[in-house]
């Protein structure tokens, strides 16, 4: 199994399991996806999402603290 998501040095782009299964539903949706790459930390505090840098953050779990941050 791959992983989730992983930045391909020799192909300098974003793979993995999220990237294609996101990839896929915006090809249903008639959207492109752009990937960034983000840490951690503003993945948890949504500050991409917030700074409007990002809609969508993948690879985190659905707390209720986390919503109650958004």
């Amino acid at each position: 199994m791959s992983a989730f998501e992983f930045n391909e040095p020799s192909a300098n782009k974003l793979v993995g399991f999220d990237i294609d299964l996101h990839r896929s539903h915006g090809r249903e949706a008639w959207r492109k996806s752009n990937w960034i790459e983000s840490s951690w930390n503003q993945m948890t505090s949504f500050s991409d999402i917030k700074t409007k840098r990002a809609d969508l953050t993948v690879g985190i779990g659905d707390t209720r603290e986390r919503r109650k941050s958004v």
